[in-house]
């Protein structure tokens, strides 16, 4: 492997994994229209939203838990441009799946949430306007540290609590009914 490849893969995978989606969402709905049967193709297209930039929530440091460390070299949703590469991707896969249809589940979390209130972009209540639904997508090394199997439930909670209203700051109105993530312990 390349020096430094491992990393631009990470640093690409919304990017790919939304590439791919959108190229098996065309395929199929492509393949379904031309049958000669009256099929109806159900995908449920839920989208991960990384964590890059995040650091540990306060709430979990005031319980005792560990920083994490973060990466320079990775993806920082903190910095404009990276923020404004995984909109545009996802707007684009918005895009195609509605051309066909369809919708998607974008699964939230910070840093991108607390970057789309911080740049005043609209991009999750967009999407919820346009009928897609919006989650919590939630890595507890990420916001809850290194050790986070030693923090009380009461502590996880209060986590993803705190990653919800964030979300909801970033614009979204309705509830948060899905969650991804947040099940390594």
């Amino acid at each position: 492997m390349l020096p430094g490849t491992a990393q631009r893969g990470r640093q690409c995978s919304l990017g790919l994994v939304l590439a791919a989606t959108a190229l098996v969402v065309a395929f199929l709905l492509g393949s379904a229209r031309n049958s000669t049967e009256d099929a109806v193709l159900m995908l449920g297209i839920g989208v991960h939203i990384e964590p890059f930039g995040a650091r540990v929530s306060q709430l979990a440091l005031d319980a005792g838990a560990s920083p994490t460390g973060v990466n320079p070299n990775q993806m920082d949703y903190h910095r404009r441009p990276d923020f404004v590469r995984h909109v545009d991707d996802l707007m684009l896969l918005a895009d195609v799946v509605e051309a066909h249809g369809g919708v998607l589940t974008v699964q939230a979390q910070t840093p991108f949430t607390t970057s789309a209130a911080e740049f005043g972009s609209f991009v999750l209540s967009d999407l919820e306007d346009r009928g897609h639904e919006i989650g919590l997508h939630f890595h507890e090394d990420a916001h809850l540290g290194r050790d986070a199997e030693t923090l009380l439930p009461s502590v996880w909670t209060a986590v993803m609590l705190e990653e919800i209203d964030l979300i909801h700051a970033a614009g979204v109105d309705n509830p948060i009914r899905y969650w991804s993530g947040g099940n390594l312990f």
